[in-house]
């Protein structure tokens, strides 16, 4: 968190610097109530491919990672933080804008001299501070109610109880029960809303444009998917589990986070006193120590072949004996540690592996997609701070199928 406040947000802590009861929540609450909310999430995800790709009976031209960040906004939000908020195109809007702004600041303060910027930066910030603003008074009449209705339980019902998974339960749930009542305020409940919104929407949005940055120049590839999906329907609709039966799946989104990174670094660390590795000079407070993720999934060594996009590459990996539970995309592997390590890995890796299959299973049965007349594959480029950067205006075409 250091780390991304020196680097990410020029001192501003937007990530806060603690997030014990929010990590355990999306950690152990949302984790245990994927398998429940399945069916639901996909009806969502329905209603909101109807209202952001429209009618396309005949092939219509997307702006792909546009259309990505609005379908992940409206299919996220009511899974995290309610339907209220799902339903309220100003909170939509907001997160849509947030991460935009927050683009524009990173450029913005980039060419900026480094004494200089502690007056440029609230320039810079400004719209992302408003935006965030709104975006909490927009969350307190939820969180308010989750408050309310917590202390209404804590008066009949004394002793925590084990109800965190029902289909009902939503983050201002676990996070008030989890939450120290000195701690247990409406400010920091709505301040946690945005963080996982944002969190599960940057992460998922990359990851999917990714995905179908590739899937859109292999259609036999969709058609594999499409059978396997089918193979694994329960009258018409996705199991109520993890997901884990759609392994070749599984082995293709994870092959396209390998072959298209995040970020040219990561395991991002900032020193905060100074410190003595086993090997090396001391190193400083204030130092940043950082995991060369761009050579690691380009090792020749590691990958034999790691230039070939190869969509079954874990599948094959867990068919060795031994195996059959490792390579998966939520694994934590320290030959891809894009999720992290350790017990600060990323909380929400499950749930985000959910919202991915969810997406691309709505998206294989109902559409077909395609390259624009003499386009090529979406390309990428570089954020100052070492991220990559999706073409915001790379375009593909998407038609709904005759066949679902």
């Amino acid at each position: 968190m250091e780390y991304f406040a020196h680097c990410f947000f020029d001192g501003w802590h937007f990530l806060g610097r603690e997030i014990g009861a929010l990590h355990s929540s999306l950690h152990v609450d949302l984790t245990r109530s994927l398998p429940v909310r399945v069916r639901e999430r996909q009806r969502v995800a329905r209603k909101a491919f109807d209202c952001v790709i429209g009618p396309c009976s005949e092939w219509k031209s997307i702006r792909l990672y546009g259309t990505i960040q609005k379908l992940v906004a409206m299919t996220n939000t009511p899974a995290l933080v309610g339907p209220e908020l799902g339903a309220d195109t100003r909170w939509v809007n907001g997160l849509d804008m947030f991460v935009y702004s927050l683009v524009f600041a990173i450029f913005a303060l980039s060419p900026v001299p480094r004494l200089l910027r502690p007056v440029v930066k609230y320039v810079a910030w400004g719209p992302n501070w408003f935006l965030y603003w709104r975006l909490k008074r927009l969350a307190y009449p939820v969180v308010e109610k989750d408050l309310r209705e917590h202390s209404e339980r804590e008066k009949t019902q004394p002793k925590p109880s084990d109800k965190s998974t029902t289909e009902t339960s939503l983050l201002g749930t676990w996070l008030a029960a989890r939450y120290r009542p000195e701690d247990r305020t409406a400010d920091r409940l709505a301040h946690d809303f945005i963080v996982t919104m944002f969190e599960s929407m940057t992460t998922t949005i990359c990851t999917l444009y990714f995905i179908l940055s590739e899937l859109v120049i292999r259609p036999q590839l969709a058609d594999e998917l499409r059978a396997e999906i089918k193979a694994n329907l329960v009258d018409g609709q996705l199991p109520m589990s993890h997901l884990g039966e759609l392994r070749k799946m599984d082995s293709f989104v994870r092959e396209a986070t390998r072959t298209n990174i995040f970020s040219y670094l990561t395991v991002f660390r900032r020193v905060l006193k100074p410190v003595k590795l086993s090997v090396g000079p001391e190193v400083p407070a204030g130092a940043v120590i950082c995991v060369d993720a761009y050579n690691m999934v380009k090792s020749q060594a590691k990958w034999g072949n790691p230039e070939t996009f190869d969509p079954e590459r874990f599948l094959k990996l867990r068919q060795q004996p031994g195996h059959e539970n490792l390579h998966q995309f939520t694994s934590l592997d320290s030959d891809m540690p894009g999720w992290g390590g350790g017990p600060q890995a990323c909380p929400g890796r499950f749930f985000a592996s959910n919202s991915i299959k969810v997406f691309l299973t709505h998206l294989l049965l109902n559409y077909d997609i395609k390259l624009p007349q003499g386009a090529v594959k979406p390309s990428v480029g570089s954020m100052p701070n070492g991220s990559v950067m999706p073409d915001y205006l790379a375009r593909i075409m998407i038609r709904q199928r005759e066949e679902s």
